[in-house]
């Protein structure tokens, strides 16, 4: 190997690294306030109403921002993703400054500018693995840059361990505020929009994400155009947003359910980490082992099923709580969110990338970035219509919903 070959190789593993880092500091800072609702309502002497418009600012700064960021990532990338990355570190310094203030419009600030980081990592988290990396590595990469934003979701659930008081909160945030800094310093040194050269495929290796020039050739417009003129992309886009979005939904119901059935909020906490680290764990194991096309139908409907399933057996044990030991209970629980974290989780960074080569010659910022856009749509509105009562079988029906059209209809990029 080269000098200049040995430079690429460490340079694409950089640019993951920086975008890894600034997703996963992202959504770690999503969980800081509704993790301990009770020292934030506190420090902030707001109602429960209040402090939930703390996290639904970002995901309503979400929405609408990432159709601009997904067009710009696409003709002004390193500007866009550095402004993504400096809203973090605005949001973070902002979410500290807010609880020494205790002011609740310097906390509502913050979410805004992590909303508005948020929007342009969710419509680039497969670019950096298309525009780096070879065929034979491109699933690896693109799982790494999607679970990593899971990973900073399970270190955030882990916040009510560590804070039982305001000044435990104020020293978490400022902590934060200081970490997530290093993300600015980590993109100045290591972002850059494309390699310099080529990409080199190694011959004879199959992936899912094929070789292809992401630049936005088509304009949104017509990009627009044909991903929803596409019919087998509409299947795929639908299904992978809501299934994304109901393992969005889960852990807030959790919250909701148990603590009607009399778990403590340390329990919750560790079923809560049980989800997501699973699916983390799963997520980075599938795209590893199984991006090679020939497994990418049965890894999907399998991921599926298994959540639908999963949700389904947690409705009925719902309903079962009277008549089995509250022991047994929570084991089980244990149990079925651990499958269905490793389902509705780890599914997600192959179906991105399927959703991405279904609408080729779309840019892939625009294809994968319409699957989160929805995504976090389909979250935001499951949880305001989850409650303790419905919460679980609202989930179960709508992964039906999407599992049996899937199971019949969905076609792999090769078969098309």
């Amino acid at each position: 190997m080269t000098n200049g070959e040995s430079d690429g190789e460490l340079r694409k593993w950089l640019v993951l690294l920086a975008f890894s880092f600034n997703s996963a500091c992202n959504a770690f800072m999503f969980m800081d306030y509704a993790s301990v609702s009770s020292v934030a309502e506190d420090i902030f002497d707001c109602g429960d109403s209040s402090l939930n418009w703390l996290y639904s600012a970002s995901l309503l700064t979400v929405i609408p921002a990432a159709i601009p960021a997904s067009y710009f990532l696409n003709t002004r990338n390193w500007e866009t993703t550095g402004v993504g990355v400096l809203c973090n570190c605005v949001g973070g310094w902002l979410r500290w400054w807010a609880t020494k203030q205790e002011s609740y419009w310097l906390a509502l600030a913050s979410s805004i500018a992590i909303g508005l980081s948020a929007a342009v990592i969710i419509t680039s988290v497969t670019q950096v693995a298309m525009r780096w990396f070879p065929a034979d590595q491109r699933g690896f990469a693109c799982g790494i840059a999607a679970q990593a934003n899971y990973f900073g979701w399970c270190l955030g659930g882990l916040i009510p361990n560590i804070v039982k008081e305001d000044e435990q909160l104020k020293t978490l945030l400022f902590f934060q505020a200081l970490v997530v800094t290093t993300s600015l310093i980590l993109f100045l040194a290591f972002h850059r929009a494309r390699p310099s050269g080529p990409v080199d495929d190694f011959e004879g290796t199959h992936s899912l994400l094929e070789e292809k020039d992401s630049e936005d050739k088509l304009g949104m417009q017509e990009s627009l155009r044909q991903m929803f003129t596409n019919p087998q992309f509409g299947l795929q886009c639908i299904c992978f947003s809501l299934l994304g979005g109901i393992s969005f939904t889960i852990p807030a119901v959790q919250d909701i359910i148990f603590d009607a059935h009399g778990f403590s909020s340390q329990q919750t906490t560790w079923t809560n980490f049980s989800f997501i680290a699973t699916g983390v764990v799963t997520g980075l194991v599938i795209s590893a082992k199984f991006s090679d096309p020939r497994y990418l139908s049965r890894v999907l409907k399998t991921a599926f099923l298994v959540a639908s399933i999963t949700f389904t057996l947690m409705t009925i044990l719902t309903y079962s709580h009277k008549v089995i030991s509250k022991e047994v209970e929570y084991v089980l629980y244990v149990v079925l969110m651990s499958f269905g974290g490793a389902a509705s989780l780890g599914f997600i960074s192959l179906g991105l990338a399927s959703a991405a080569e279904t609408a080729h010659p779309v840019s892939e910022t625009y294809s994968s970035g319409a699957v989160e856009w929805l995504l976090q749509g389909f979250g935001a509105l499951l949880i305001q219509m989850s409650t303790a009562n419905v919460g679980f079988i609202l989930c179960a029906i709508m992964c039906w919903i999407v599992t049996i059209p899937l199971l019949f209809f969905y076609k792999t990029p090769t078969q098309l």
